[in-house]
């Protein structure tokens, strides 16, 4: 009994939360307010998993500080090409440029060396329905979720930085107003941010200063 009264009160709280975030979207509409979809197309796993593998393909493995500025500049890419971020999850102001933790955790045990071991899945907390609790699930990488448009997209960002090191993009993300301007460390560097500072410089997504 107490199981289907949490189960209900959750559904609940998902159907009001869905429907409130509707009626702001069809205000917004009526208003003629541009709308930019903020909630990612693909997983920030997934979209690593690829710039791992597209990367050791080329002969260029990257470290984690480069996975790291390489996933924070596709972001751009995706939010100034497609008015839409390439993931959901959020990129954090840490001291050495921007992070996304999720990925961070996932490869941290391997310091500053290159992650050199193509990548076929990781590790989920998913929910066990049944009994109310997280179980850990075997996520599989298939690539094929990414489409070749968007691969297309990655690619291009990855190609304008393989010849540059993760330290020199560590110095370029500290020059960028995204992370220099925001003093709050371990704060969120937001979709707005990345998209005022990439759509008037550009180039700098794809290698160029």
């Amino acid at each position: 009994m107490v199981k289907k009264v949490i189960v209900n009160y959750i559904k609940k709280f998902i159907f009001n939360n869905n429907k409130n975030i509707l009626k702001k979207v069809t205000e917004n509409k009526n208003k003629g307010v541009a709308i930019m979809n903020k909630e990612g197309l693909y997983n920030a796993l997934d979209i690593a998993q690829y710039v791992i593998n597209y990367s050791i393909q080329k002969g260029k493995p990257v470290s984690n500080l480069k996975l790291q500025k390489l996933l924070y500049y596709i972001q751009a890419a995706f939010i100034v090409e497609q008015s839409m971020p390439c993931f959901k999850e959020d990129i954090i102001n840490w001291r050495h440029g921007p992070v996304i933790k999720e990925v961070y955790d996932e490869y941290k045990d391997y310091i500053n060396g290159d992650i050199t071991e193509i990548q076929n899945g990781y590790y989920i907390l998913d929910l066990d329905r049944e009994n109310l609790k997280f179980i850990s699930k075997f996520q599989k990488f298939n690539p094929e979720k990414i489409s070749e448009k968007d691969k297309e997209l990655i690619n291009r960002v990855i190609d304008g930085y393989l010849n540059i090191d993760a330290w020199e993009l560590v110095r370029r993300t500290h020059n960028e107003k995204p992370w220099k301007e925001d003093s709050i460390r371990n704060g969120i560097i937001t979709v707005d941010s990345i998209k005022n500072y990439f759509e008037e410089n550009k180039h700098r997504i794809f290698g160029g200063y």
